[in-house]
């Protein structure tokens, strides 16, 4: 039966993971990947893994990425696309971890899912196909994780199921430390639009888009109920709501195309402080949407900018 699925970076091939039996305690060296020239939409590989395969991550030099979904403990393999022969494999880490690939395909990152407080791991690409495992996070539930992780496009930070940011830095003292959070609640899938500096993230029956580089809340649009998967193609916003029957696929447009050349507005102020009657001028430069922050010598002030039209 298929379950996780992976793009080649180019869009050109689909990776499907067929699974001989469902996810288990006990080990099953037996599963099969798919291959699918998206061109001309049909399937012309299929190579057997000795493993259970979790989920899968395709990269540009022809390598798949394939985690553990069985046994008390897990590996991490790298395999050839096209033959489906082993090139690399790290054993002895969790089972069940989901993969994102960084955009320097260099390295990638993993969550456990099947341990609590969750956590986030990194891994490291080696050449000719090896794999070594790296460092976790710094952490132990100080933040949320919670099963899930995806790398920015602009290679500079993390995005966990559970809404924080985290960096995805070379060295380990720079590596998935903590920035913010980005959403108020769990993130059921999260996709970037990197030419239109977006994030969109589906949350509840809710789809949520913020900006690439403040990572504030530009908009919402909702779902006709709880949504698990969201995309973007061009313009358009796909969405999938699943029942038990069924998957409905809702679509809507791009709200954020100007996202990329929007500028921010300069503004000015003056205060006076109560006390000696001196005036106080401060310039700021607030972000492209969202909420600022100004420091005085006479206290905080916020403000809520306007999006730009």
């Amino acid at each position: 039966m298929p379950e996780s699925m992976a793009l080649t970076p180019d869009g050109s091939r689909l990776f499907v993971a067929l699974l001989t039996r469902a996810h288990g305690s006990a080990p099953n060296p037996d599963g099969y990947v798919a291959s699918f020239d998206l061109a001309t939409q049909v399937k012309d590989r299929e190579s057997h893994i000795a493993d259970d395969p979790y989920d899968l991550i395709a990269t540009s030099n022809a390598r798949l990425v394939v985690s553990s979904g069985s046994g008390s403990t897990g590996s991490v393999r790298v395999l050839d696309a096209a033959t489906g022969q082993q090139l690399g494999v790290v054993g002895n880490v969790d089972v069940r971890l989901r993969l994102t690939l960084h955009p320097s395909e260099g390295k990638l990152y993993a969550a456990n899912t099947n341990s609590n407080p969750s956590d986030i791991r990194r891994f490291d690409l080696l050449a000719g196909g090896g794999i070594s495992n790296k460092w976790d996070s710094p952490y132990h539930g100080e933040h949320r994780m919670d099963g899930n992780v995806w790398a920015s496009p602009r290679g500079d930070a993390l995005v966990t199921r559970g809404g924080d940011v985290f960096t995805a830095g070379s060295a380990q003292s720079e590596d998935m430390i903590y920035l913010a959070g980005l959403s108020e609640g769990t993130i059921s899938d999260l996709t970037w639009d990197a030419a239109h500096s977006t994030i969109f993230t589906v949350e509840g029956s809710m789809v949520r888009y913020y900006d690439l580089t403040s990572r504030l809340e530009m908009g919402r649009h909702a779902l006709s109920g709880t949504g698990s998967f969201v995309g973007v193609n061009g313009g358009q916003i796909y969405a999938g709501v699943p029942s038990l029957a069924s998957t409905r696929i809702e679509s809507f447009a791009q709200a954020a195309l100007g996202g990329s050349t929007n500028t921010a507005p300069i503004s000015r102020f003056r205060i006076t402080p109560q006390g000696d009657g001196t005036d106080v001028a401060r310039h700021f430069a607030p972000a492209a949407r969202g909420l600022e922050s100004c420091r005085t010598g006479v206290g905080n002030f916020r403000r809520r900018s306007l999006h730009n039209q």
